[in-house]
């Protein structure tokens, strides 16, 4: 019963912070590609959502991956449209704050999610310590595992967050080497890996090649 309430409150969350991106969505121009790119993965996410209740294991786990990575992709956009001025920044907040809870809700709950398969109980060591050490061992390389995944998003959703307030300030294209320099303790890879993320995802336009790369964001 716990499971199915856990599925049933995470739809209901989705739902209601797909009704408020909607809702903020429809003051956007109709013919801005942002408004139905924000829609579009916004449904993505809650398509994902739904179905989760009925699908094997195997796939719930990979639903699950795909439901945080696309939070990362729109909460991308969000800021795009943000600093385009589609959106207000008050708007903004409200909804990174309840996609990003959605993840945390995601998080905390995934071995309700992904139930395990039962195994018989083999008998207990002469030493019940060792078990008990061994159980608190595990236990915390779960909890570490956990808070890697979600400084990972974080950590994401932040880097892309702060180029996109580089190319917002700038009227102009920005080159690489700019972008680079603002990530004090950020590797060049990583940062390059970013923009070219960002690239894919429809977010920036660039010109040049190499080290005579530039950037700008991209709003139509």
């Amino acid at each position: 019963m716990l499971v199915l309430k856990n599925f049933k409150d995470l739809t209901d969350k989705c739902r209601k912070i797909t009704e408020a991106l909607y809702r903020v969505t429809d003051l956007m121009p109709e013919q801005e590609p942002l408004k139905w790119s924000l829609r579009e993965r916004a449904m993505g996410i809650f398509s994902k959502i739904t179905e989760l209740k009925d699908i094997p294991i195997y796939k719930k786990a990979r639903n699950l991956e795909e439901i945080i990575h696309s939070t990362s992709g729109i909460l991308n956009f969000l800021e795009l449209a943000s600093a385009a001025s589609f959106i207000s920044q008050l708007n903004f907040e409200v909804l990174k704050r309840e996609y990003l809870a959605l993840v945390n809700f995601i998080e905390d709950r995934k071995e309700e999610f992904l139930p395990t398969e039962p195994v018989l109980i083999q008998p207990l060591p002469s030493n019940i310590n060792s078990l008990t050490q061994a159980n608190d061992k595990g236990h915390n390389r779960q909890n570490n595992k956990i808070s890697a995944k979600e400084m990972s998003v974080k950590d994401d959703i932040d880097r892309k967050s702060k180029i996109i307030a580089i190319l917002n300030n700038n009227k102009d294209w920005v080159s690489i080497k700019d972008i680079i320099f603002a990530f004090k303790d950020v590797g060049p890879k990583t940062v390059q890996r970013e923009l070219s993320a960002m690239i894919s995802e429809g977010l920036l336009k660039t010109i040049g090649e190499k080290r005579w790369r530039k950037y700008a964001l991209k709003t139509n």
